[in-house]
């Protein structure tokens, strides 16, 4: 079976625009706290973890019954689904993508996304 997305992947200028105003909301001198780094990966992941979830709930898993056929902790997943980027493990990724089957879309992402895609291993990933 075969899912897909809608979830659209961002742009620069969609990212840098949806940064820009993230660190306007803040009060000022929060983005000293908060790097441009940090909001940017943020926003970038937003689609990486409302694909993976929107494509579970597709499937009508939960995250729990995935965790388990997967074998991996449910935190595990969790933290792709709300884009907790500092524990996302690549192997965990790269597994849970292609039990859901959106690899292909994930490869999209990569090439928009180089600097996390890399950070993730994504750059490595074979289309099936």
């Amino acid at each position: 079976m075969r899912i897909t997305s809608k979830t659209q992947i961002l742009e620069n200028d969609q990212v840098e625009e949806m940064s820009r105003h993230l660190r306007g909301i803040f009060p000022q001198g929060a983005d000293q706290v908060l790097s441009k780094g940090l909001i940017d990966s943020t926003v970038r992941m937003l689609s990486i973890s409302q694909t993976f979830k929107e494509v579970r709930e597709k499937t009508g898993k939960t995250i729990k019954e995935v965790a388990k056929e997967l074998n991996v902790p449910q935190y595990r997943l969790r933290a792709i689904e709300t884009g907790k980027v500092k524990e996302i493990l690549p192997e965990i990724l790269h597994g849970y993508s292609e039990f859901l089957g959106i690899n292909e879309w994930c490869l999209l992402w990569a090439k928009k996304n180089r600097s996390l895609a890399i950070k993730f291993g994504m750059v490595e990933w074979k289309n099936k």
